[in-house]
């Protein structure tokens, strides 16, 4: 696989070259004057053409704009914690946000292995005479299902209420029971909460929303693609149990970028954006990307070895570990070259639990054979084009790693599909086509910070674009 990956990458990178220079050519244009047009002194001159007519003033635009999005965003946790302003359909003592850790069981069914409160409101088992039992019944109050929409990528966990009022104990896993707890939306947190069941996440300020015949409106995000800077802003009308965007607005930041680089490991976070120059947040970006494909190919290795794959497999992902740690150590090197301030750490909380084949297979899929596999052809791209010598070196060295990356990524899929049933091979190619259609719409979106572009080797758009597509055709076209 690794010598048919190579050929696709330098075709891809090519035909993508070519392809600019020739859109570059065509929109030169010409410096040849045009001919006069023939006159002829025999016919009665023209009257004088009318003044055109003023334009009309330019249409001031209507709704929000970028700056109204400026603030602090509410997460389910942080709207729980202000339940106090709900007015639900009937009392409660307690109610609490938990999450679940999944794995799968048998069939298509997943189960809890460990769950934890992530935020609550209220007295837990405040009446002494049945403490013990509520408090058993509040553990016990488990679901594998989930009250919130998955992300995107993610191995399962679920998210969802846990209600406690009396003796009774319930789980809230679905919008009609959130709705039914909710009772008459008549509140703003309620109706910022159930935003958040379609994805959104709401502004917290209150100022951001109000109350209009029939419901709230009120400010939110939502993300469109695994970007973490590419997500957009809405006016969100809740009328009822009904949530509707009233209008979009572009939130997108395109001088952060969307650098894809290595695998990404279940209960990876992302760590803020520094502070420092774009070419310093790249490297932050980079070297946060390649650190956290350490633990990902440590647990791919010992799954692998768990489940009976060929040792030739489990020693290629082993191998691959100790090459993002030079990798990572390359970006630190290249960050500390600039003098740049210390930054946050991603979060990455690597669960310790076997997946099954499936969700083995899932999760190579989407970081390996579609994310892993384009980042390492854009790192061969940056070899040639990085105008930043001590870059380009590293790069060079990197494109050659992260080839053999890609292609283990591909081998480990052909072993994995040996061992899946039909339907199961289904629902892994469901979610390769989901991630590269994800894939499609960052790279046409994402407009690199011009320096970034011409130091680090980063493709524009047109390039990006023209390079994935030539391997879609290549790669995932069957």
């Amino acid at each position: 696989m690794r010598d048919r990956l190579h050929t696709v990458f330098t075709a891809s990178i090519a035909a993508a070259l070519a392809s600019t220079v020739s859109a570059a050519g065509c929109e030169k244009t010409s410096t040849v004057p045009p001919e006069p047009a023939p006159t002829d002194s025999s016919a009665p001159a023209e009257p004088p053409a009318e003044p055109p007519a003023e334009p009309p003033p330019p249409e001031i635009p209507s709704g929000p704009t970028v700056a109204d999005f400026a603030g602090d965003t509410c997460d389910p946790a942080a709207l729980v914690a202000r339940f106090g302003e709900a007015k639900l359909a009937k009392p409660y003592d307690y109610v609490e946000l938990r999450v679940s850790q999944l794995q799968p069981d048998k069939g298509e069914q997943w189960k809890v292995v460990k769950s934890e409160a992530v935020a609550s409101f209220g007295a837990a088992c405040k009446d002494p005479k049945t403490a013990k039992a509520c408090t058993k019944a509040l553990a016990k109050a488990t679901s594998p299902n989930s009250l919130f929409p998955p992300g995107a990528g993610r191995m399962p966990t679920a998210t969802y209420l846990v209600v406690q009022s009396g003796a009774e104990v319930a789980t809230i896993t679905t919008r009609a029971e959130a709705v039914a707890f909710f009772g008459t939306i008549d509140a703003p947190v309620e109706a910022l909460f159930l935003t958040t069941l379609d994805g959104y996440v709401p502004l917290c300020d209150a100022s951001k929303a109000r109350e209009v015949e029939g419901g709230y409106e009120l400010l939110a995000k939502k993300n469109f693609n695994e970007c973490i800077n590419q997500f957009h802003g809405h006016l969100v009308t809740v009328k009822g149990e009904t949530v509707t965007s009233q209008a979009e607005v572009d939130l997108t930041t395109p001088n952060e970028g969307c650098a894809v680089a290595g695998r990404r490991p279940e209960g990876f976070r992302p760590a803020p954006r520094t502070a420092d120059s774009a070419l310093v947040a790249y490297l932050d970006e980079m070297h946060h990307l390649e650190a956290a494909s350490v633990p990902a190919f440590v647990r791919l290795a010992r799954e692998l070895a768990h489940h009976g794959a060929p040792t030739a497999l489990v020693e290629r992902a082993e191998a691959a570990a100790r090459d993002e740690v030079r990798h990572a150590a390359g970006f630190a090197g290249l960050r500390a070259r600039l003098a740049a301030t210390d930054g946050a750490s991603p979060a990455i909380e690597v669960p310790a639990e076997v997946r099954s084949l499936e969700a083995l297979a899932l999760e190579n899929a989407v970081e390996g054979c579609v994310r892993e596999t384009f980042g390492a052809l854009v790192a061969r791209y940056q070899a040639s084009v990085a105008a930043d010598e001590p870059l380009r070196r590293l790069f060079a060295a990197i494109a050659e790693d992260e080839l053999n990356h890609a292609a283990l990524a591909w081998d480990v899929a052909t072993w994995l599909n040996g061992q899946l049933d039909e339907a199961a091979r289904a629902r892994v190619h469901a979610a390769e086509a989901a991630e590269l259609a994800r894939m499609t719409v960052a790279l046409a979106s994402t407009e690199p910070d011009p320096e970034v572009s011409r130091l680090c080797g980063v493709p524009s758009p047109a390039i990006a674009t023209a390079m994935f597509e030539r391997c879609k055709a290549s790669l995932w076209a069957a």
